[in-house]
C-alpha cells in the first residue's frame, strides 16, 4: 500500500512537471520577448528588461486595493507587477498589433507576449489596443496611471499628458527624459532627425515644462526622482553576454523541441544571450540555440561611461548630440 501511494505521488509530480513544461513551451516558442516577466517558481520570460526596474524607478511598494492603468504596456511587465503588488484592477494599453515584427515605440508592439503571459499567470488584467491619444475610450479613472518612455516619441506630447491626466484621479507617474535646458521657463527641445531613421524621438521637455503643465492639469504635488539609467543598462549589458553566432547554426523554436526549427542563421552575426534553459540559450529575435554552438565575445558587458552613454542612446533610438536625464515624475492630486 505504501509503495502504491509513493508510486502515485511520483506520477502526479511527473504529470505536473510535464504540464508545466507544456505551458513553458508556449512561452518559449514566442521569440520577440522584450520584458522579463516573473512567471513564478523562479521562471521568467526570456526578455531583457528586468522586473527589478520597479524599485529602481521609484514605483509604489504597495498597491493594495488601488486601480492601475499602464500606458505603453508592451509585454505587460509593469501591469503584472502591479497586480502582484495588490492592485485590485489593472488596465493595460498599447498600440498592439498581431504582426510578428511589430516591436517599435512608434509602430506598435506584438500583442502575443502580453496575451501569453496573461494566460500563463491566470491574470485578470484588462487589455486594450489604444494609443496614448485614445485613453478617453478606456472606461473609468484610476488611482495610479503609469506611463514610461512614451512622450519623447510623440509629435504632440501635451495632448498625450492631457489624456493621461484625465484618467488619473490620484497619482500620475511618468518615467521620462528631462532636458538639461535652463528651467527659467517651460521649454520643448526639438530633437528629431529626419536623416536618422532610428532616431524617431521628437521633443525633449525641460523640468519647468512638466511642472507648469501638470499644475495646469490639476496636480498639486509634483516631485522629480533621478533614475540611475546607467545602473539599469549596466545590469542588462553585464547579465547578457555578447556572442558570435555562426552561419548555418540551427535555431530551435523551443528548448523542448527534439529537432531544430526550419530556420538557420544566414550569416555570421552577433547577439546577446538573455536566457538559458538546460543546454539551450535564448537570443531575442532569433530563438533558441544549443549552448555549445556559439562563441562568447564579451563576458563582462559594457562598463565604461562613454560606452554606456552610447548604449543608452542607441537603445532608446536617440541622437547623440542632445542631453537628457531620465527621471520618474510623480504628480499627485
Amino acid at each position: 500500500m505504501h509503495f502504491g501511494t509513493k508510486y502515485y505521488s511520483v506520477k502526479i509530480k511527473v504529470d505536473l512537471m510535464n504540464s508545466l513544461e507544456q505551458r513553458l513551451d508556449t512561452i518559449f516558442r514566442y521569440h520577440n520577448w522584450r520584458q522579463r516577466i516573473p512567471l513564478g517558481n523562479g521562471y521568467e520570460t526570456p526578455g531583457t528588461n528586468f522586473s527589478s526596474e520597479w524599485e529602481k524607478i521609484f514605483m509604489p511598494k504597495d498597491l493594495s486595493g488601488l486601480s492601475f492603468l499602464d500606458v505603453g504596456s508592451n509585454d505587460g511587465l509593469f501591469s503584472f507587477l502591479a497586480e502582484k503588488k495588490g492592485a485590485s484592477i489593472v488596465h493595460s494599453t498599447d498600440i498592439y498589433k498581431t504582426d510578428e515584427n511589430a516591436s517599435h515605440m512608434t509602430d506598435g508592439w506584438n500583442k502575443r507576449g502580453i496575451e501569453l503571459a496573461k494566460k500563463f499567470l491566470s491574470s485578470k488584467i484588462n487589455l486594450h489596443e489604444k494609443s496614448i491619444y485614445e485613453l478617453d475610450q478606456i472606461p473609468g479613472s484610476f488611482d495610479v496611471v503609469f506611463c514610461a518612455n512614451v512622450l519623447a516619441w510623440l509629435k504632440d506630447p501635451r495632448a498625450a499628458v492631457e489624456q493621461l491626466a484625465a484618467k488619473s484621479k490620484g497619482q500620475l507617474i511618468l518615467r521620462e527624459d528631462i532636458s538639461v535646458l535652463p528651467n527659467h521657463r517651460p521649454l520643448l527641445e526639438y530633437v528629431h532627425k529626419a536623416e536618422a531613421p532610428n532616431a524617431t524621438c521628437f521633443y525633449n521637455p525641460n523640468r519647468k515644462w512638466f511642472e507648469v503643465l501638470l499644475k495646469e492639469l490639476g496636480f498639486s504635488q509634483i516631485s522629480f526622482q533621478l533614475i540611475d539609467e546607467k545602473e539599469i543598462v549596466e545590469e542588462r549589458m553585464t547579465s547578457f553576454t555578447l556572442c558570435k553566432l555562426s552561419e548555418g547554426t540551427a535555431i530551435y523554436e523551443s528548448p523542448f523541441d527534439a529537432n531544430p526549427g526550419p530556420r538557420v542563421i544566414a550569416s555570421n552575426t552577433k547577439g546577446r544571450r538573455t536566457f538559458t534553459w538546460n543546454d539551450f540559450a535564448y537570443f531575442p529575435n532569433h530563438g533558441w540555440l544549443k549552448s555549445n554552438v556559439f562563441q562568447v565575445m564579451e563576458t563582462g558587458g559594457i562598463k565604461q561611461g562613454n560606452k554606456i552613454k552610447s548604449a543608452v542612446k542607441k537603445a532608446l533610438g536617440k541622437g547623440q548630440d542632445w542631453q537628457q536625464v531620465n527621471h520618474t515624475i510623480i504628480a499627485s492630486r
